[in-house]
């Protein structure tokens, strides 16, 4: 009997394979291929016929079309991966090995394909999360003008872009998934491999677009993220140098203590916190004594040295919860939050021991520095500038009184 010519005989193996209701595998193919042929196994030529060798070039192309939506941070799966490739492209390729490496291959991919999805979702809500406080970022008007503002736009934009980006790769990828699970459904339906070719293209079509998308995607979201990173530091450093300016219009240069616009907001601060808590809050109104004879016996370079060296020893005696605001002139104020009067009086007198122990040379002179003060104790429904009045008030009766001395109001 004249021998078939292969394709005659792969012809014919596929008509078998139909008529007897048979999976379109490869493994199938090979099972009735050598029947057919008249042959007693599969010889070393027919260990992967024509037909199945291009099976496997076409399923190997699909794979790298996937890769790029996966990611790379699994070496363990890119490992595999590779493997599965090289042996898919190999001319002899053993179909029952390639079966046994898919189903492995196939594990590991649904596990990859999940953490993808699971990591975009997260990165969605995250980002929505970003959006909807964004709104709550500190914007006081009078500090954070022009640029500022301008860098914090630019942060929404970005941000806004990005959600917008993902929301897409999420939308592709679910139109991917649907394909190839349509996909799947016609495979499983076919009855010749033939079916399978044309099903095989549209699907690594699909997965080319999708791995197109991705980098496309991934190279959009790299230039916004460098983009967001340039904004970012921009925005830090706007904020410190506000800050900057901030304190230096609440600070007095010379003593570093808060000048009147900053002790205004302090006593707001305060009397609020004292009447929500129901504490007590003193407040001490100090002058230097002399400090006109010192300015004009030593010059006003020393009377501005007498104010720091004032403040400094202060701020070394009072507690972390006190404040120290510069009121015009010699004159300060101390704010001392859960302080009742009769300890309010104490501080400021020991302060004033303090202030004997330490000098500070005007030239080679030691010049000693007194003060007289006021306490007054807020008192309920009193305003703090009242309870400032009336420290400033025991202030004049102590220097009435001989000065370097500390009254209750």
């Amino acid at each position: 009997m004249t021998a078939n010519k292969p394709f005659e005989i792969g012809g014919e193996t596929l008509s078998q394979i139909t008529a007897s209701k048979m999976a379109p595998r490869p493994l199938n193919y090979q099972a009735i291929y050598p029947q057919v042929a008249g042959v007693a196994g599969v010889s070393g030529e027919l260990s992967a016929p024509a037909l199945t060798a291009a099976f496997f070039q076409q399923m190997a192309r699909l794979i790298e079309y996937t890769l790029p939506a996966l990611g790379t941070d699994d070496d363990r799966f890119n490992e595999q991966t590779q493997a599965l490739l090289k042996a898919m492209r190999q001319p002899d390729a053993d179909a029952l090995a390639l079966k046994l490496m898919l189903g492995s291959f196939n594990d590991r991919l649904s596990f990859a394909a999940e953490d993808q999805a699971e990591i975009r979702v997260t990165l969605l809500k995250l980002l929505h999360l970003i959006i909807e406080n964004i709104g709550e970022l500190s914007l006081d008007d009078r500090w954070l003008k022009g640029r500022a503002l301008e860098a914090q736009e630019e942060m929404r934009q970005v941000l806004a872009t990005f959600i917008e980006r993902l929301s897409q790769m999420t939308e592709s990828t679910s139109a991917y998934h649907g394909k190839l699970e349509e996909n799947a459904r016609l495979i499983e339906q076919a009855k010749t491999l033939a079916e399978i070719t044309p099903v095989l293209k549209e699907v690594a079509g699909a997965t080319r677009t999708m791995a197109h998308d991705c980098l496309s995607a991934r190279d959009e979201l790299r230039g916004m993220r460098e983009n967001a990173l340039v904004t970012e530091a921009e925005l830090v450093q706007l904020h410190q140098e506000l800050d900057r300016l901030s304190a230096q219009t609440r600070h007095d240069p010379l003593t570093g203590a808060l000048n009147r616009k900053g002790l205004e907001e302090a006593v707001d601060r305060e009397v609020s916190s004292v009447r929500r808590k129901d504490t007590p809050l003193s407040m001490a109104l100090l002058d230097i004594d002399n400090f006109k004879v010192l300015n004009d016996r030593l010059g006003h370079a020393t009377g501005d040295q007498a104010l720091a060296h004032l403040a400094t020893v202060t701020r070394a005696v009072m507690r972390p919860q006190d404040t120290l605001a510069r009121y015009g002139g010699e004159e300060f104020v101390i704010l001392m939050p859960d302080t009742p009067l009769h300890n309010g009086v104490e501080a400021m007198s020991r302060l004033q021991r303090e202030l004997t122990q330490r000098f500070f040379l005007a030239g080679t002179e030691k010049v000693l520095i007194t003060f007289s003060a006021g306490v007054a104790q807020l008192a309920a429904n009193e305003t703090g500038q009242s309870a400032i009045k009336r420290a400033d008030q025991a202030m004049y009766l102590a220097k009435r009184s001989g000065k370097n001395r500390v009254l209750g109001a």
